[in-house]
């Protein structure tokens, strides 16, 4: 590689970092403020108070919770779309990564039921990236009408294989409404522009497909919970 083509690597690499920071900065802004607020009304959850302002302050938790989820989302999205996202690759369990699906769904006011598969599943992606594009999904899918429960799970996979597909379907067979693919669509970027796709049925399902490499329970790989964590 010559002199130049090295610095102008190299000066590229450094915008996209400046672009990083830059927006990552502004969210911690953003996102500051919205925690103040999350944490007051996890205070007020748990006062006494009469029903009608307990389903008041129920209504307004879930809808700052959903709130501060489309800011990450937004954040991923400005992120991705600049070349200025960083994936935090580690191996996981995508049974637990479903289940925390489900809990933080349930927050937010919409039941998703984890559907484990039979024997653990590894992989090694973002796992928080994978979470938030979820949710996102699990949110949309929140709002149709007379869909029943939603269930997320994983299709069937072994080690060796370089893609996840993770699949969100109603309980009942219900046609799109007009303007569904909006809601879907800050997901259907995020996942081309990693490489993966979102297929969206033609009734009542999805499927996420995303790059990640699977791994044995038993090849010595650590395996991390959902966040990160062991």
């Amino acid at each position: 590689m010559s002199e130049r083509a090295r610095t102008e690597t190299q000066a590229s690499a450094d915008d996209a970092a400046d672009v990083s920071k830059a927006i990552r900065a502004l969210m911690h802004d953003m996102r500051s403020p919205m925690q103040a607020i999350l944490s007051s009304l996890d205070v007020l959850d748990d006062a006494s108070m009469d029903a009608a302002a307990k389903r008041g302050v129920g209504r307004l938790h879930r809808s700052a919770l959903a709130l501060d989820a489309h800011l990450g989302d937004l954040a991923t999205l400005m992120l991705i779309q600049t070349g200025a996202h960083v994936e935090r690759a580690v191996a996981f369990e995508v049974g637990a990564l479903l289940e925390e699906v489900g809990e933080l769904s349930a927050r937010a006011g919409v039941c998703v039921l984890a559907q484990k598969p039979v024997d653990p599943v590894f992989a090694v992606a973002d796992p928080l990236l994978i979470r938030a594009m979820l949710l996102r999904l699990a949110h949309a899918f929140g709002k149709l009408s007379g869909a029943g429960a939603i269930t997320v799970s994983v299709r069937e996979a072994g080690p060796g294989d370089s893609s996840l597909s993770l699949v969100l379907q109603c309980a009942k067979d219900v046609p799109w409404p007009q303007g569904f693919g909006q809601r879907l669509l800050p997901v259907r970027v995020m996942a081309e522009a990693l490489g993966g796709e979102l297929d969206v049925k033609e009734h009542s399902s999805v499927v996420l497909t995303l790059p990640a490499r699977l791994e044995d329970a038993l090849d010595g790989q650590s395996a991390t919970g959902p966040l990160g964590h062991a």
